[in-house]
């Protein structure tokens, strides 16, 4: 009984500890932001703060990178679009409140829908921000390359880190790999024609087309997977349970169900655009 109560109390002391380290992280970046205007400074404070992954034997050092990519790649995002040239105090404020969530609330839950939101979130605020700066290279040719390197490591880390929610996934690497391609493939088409979303009179919180439509998409891929799983389920075993019969009946109902949805959603979408073509 007592190993248990002292146990529990290293685990809230732990809990308020990290709590505190991400609200003094939090204070810290926006100080250097706004106060001091040391904006080289917050990107490198935001690279530092991840010393532990080197913290470790060097074997383990990818792995590391890997299951911090998400973490890293939302921090950068957010931070360029907190700084971004001409953003109005409207659009600092919603990204600043963002970063504050993310570090404080999203960042340290480990559930499976919370790991499945830290992605989402993730590939919209890095996808946003990677269409914000490199519309400003004039090299159309290494725009698509920017393009096309950065939407490959948006799609492949988010896929990575939805994958790693579910136990006994033992091809999360090429499904990363796969779903990386397809947004490196969707961004090239994209990148040809840019869309941005924005509110009356705002600036800085201009929101590329292809962030919206990778939201739905990201929808039917964690929807097909769940799908697949619970099929796999089935089939894996020699007499299925009830339980696990209805559970892939309703995985099959809700992918039909979601990807109608996405499907007449993307058609509006792609309808009402104004597309036009300038050389």
């Amino acid at each position: 009984m007592d190993l248990n109560k002292n146990l529990l109390r290293r685990v809230r002391l732990g809990e308020v500890l990290h709590f505190i380290s991400a609200f003094v992280f939090v204070v810290i970046e926006l100080l250097l932001i706004f106060t001091f205007q040391l904006v080289a400074l917050a990107f490198v404070l935001v690279l530092l703060s991840k010393w532990r992954v080197f913290a470790v034997r060097p074997r383990y050092w990818f792995a590391n990178i890997k299951a911090n990519l998400v973490d890293t790649i939302f921090l950068l995002g957010v931070i360029a679009l907190m700084v971004q040239p001409g953003a109005d105090l409207t659009s600092q404020i919603l990204w600043s409140a963002l970063f504050i969530v993310w570090q404080l609330v999203i960042k340290s839950r480990t559930s499976q829908i919370m790991m499945v939101t830290q992605a989402g979130i993730m590939q919209f605020i890095a996808f946003t921000a990677l269409f914000h700066y490199s519309a400003q290279i004039s090299s159309n040719q290494f725009f698509l390359l920017v393009i096309l390197l950065g939407a490959w490591l948006i799609g492949y880390s988010a896929a990575r880190h939805m994958l790693t929610s579910y136990e006994s996934e033992e091809k999360t690497d090429f499904f990363s790999l796969l779903w990386g391609l397809a947004v490196a493939q969707l961004a090239w088409i994209l990148g040809h024609w840019t869309v941005q979303y924005s509110y009356q009179g705002g600036n800085g919180v201009e929101i590329p087309q292809i962030a919206v439509l990778l939201i739905v998409c990201s929808f039917v891929g964690f929807r097909a997977y769940n799908t697949q799983r619970a099929i796999r389920d089935v089939e894996s075993s020699e007499e299925p349970s009830k339980m696990q019969l209805k559970e892939a009946r309703i995985a099959v109902r809700e992918l039909t169900i979601g990807t109608s949805f996405v499907v007449v959603l993307i058609a509006i979408i792609l309808i009402t655009t104004r597309w036009s073509v300038s050389i």
